[in-house]
């Protein structure tokens, strides 16, 4: 059997390439990658291996993007640090996991599982996957760090209201009605916080749910809301943005 193990950390691979060889000196470790962009390019240079011994979260980003290109049915063992509500939701989907440190009885387990599934079918559980990738890893800020004078303070992300690009700055406005400017543009903000507690209403404006005032019916089916120490015009959600915006309220 051939193994192909992706896991960034050199000392958790060496540790992973030992535990194949005591469980079974037949294994070879065909190699190790440390990023999904490695990982394909060696795919793209070699045989395909028997099974993937993959790490979640690599040095660019998240393994699930791997099965964006590689479409091969190749079964797989992931290895993650999440806690069990992340667990649970591969165990459903059938996809086998070793929790971090992984131990040699419960990484033979997994390979014995896998060799009596050889018939299961990696390239159906690619929505799956990439749907987790979405929901997992993804670890956003609780705070910002913002400058009070010749000091620095913490906000964090309950005291958030909203963010605001006025005058070629963006600003944090704090559920006091203070502001204070941080070094994101408002794309960056929408990677680094939670979307089901952010939305950007419009190309001015990212608001916290659990700030929103009344919202007001606008004109072309538009919604105003109000936020104090907002401009009115960037209050009002995007014609674009009102149909999901209002699903994302009623969540």
């Amino acid at each position: 059997m051939r193994v192909l193990i992706v896991e960034d950390e050199p000392p958790n691979a060496t540790r992973l390439a030992s535990l194949l060889q005591k469980i079974d000196s037949g294994i070879m470790v065909a190699g190790v990658c440390q990023s999904v962009a490695e990982t394909l390019a060696w795919l793209g240079e070699n045989p395909n291996p028997d099974l993937f011994l993959l790490d979640i979260h690599v040095a660019d980003g998240y393994v699930f993007e791997l099965f964006k290109t590689y479409k091969e049915d190749v079964p797989v063992i992931f290895v993650t640090a999440y806690d069990n509500y992340a667990i649970q939701a591969f165990k459903v989907n059938s996809l086998d996991y070793l929790l971090k440190p992984v131990q040699k009885e419960e990484l033979q387990q997994a390979l014995q599982k896998f060799k009596k599934q050889q018939s299961l079918k990696n390239t159906a559980m690619h929505p799956v996957l990439l749907e987790l990738a979405g929901q997992l890893g993804k670890n956003y800020k609780t705070r910002f760090m913002v400058k009070l004078g010749d000091q620095v303070a913490a906000i964090r992300i309950p005291e958030i209201k909203c963010f605001h690009h006025e005058d070629g700055l963006v600003f944090l406005h704090r559920s006091d009605n203070k502001k204070f400017p941080v070094d994101f543009s408002l794309e960056n903000l929408l990677e680094l916080l939670d979307p089901s507690v952010f939305f950007r209403i419009n190309r001015k404006t990212i608001v916290n749910i659990d700030h929103l005032g009344k919202m007001h019916v606008y004109f072309n089916s538009r919604l105003k809301l109000e936020v104090s120490n907002i401009p009115d015009d960037d209050c009002v959600v995007s014609r674009e943005r009102t149909a999901e915006f209002k699903k994302w309220l009623d969540r």
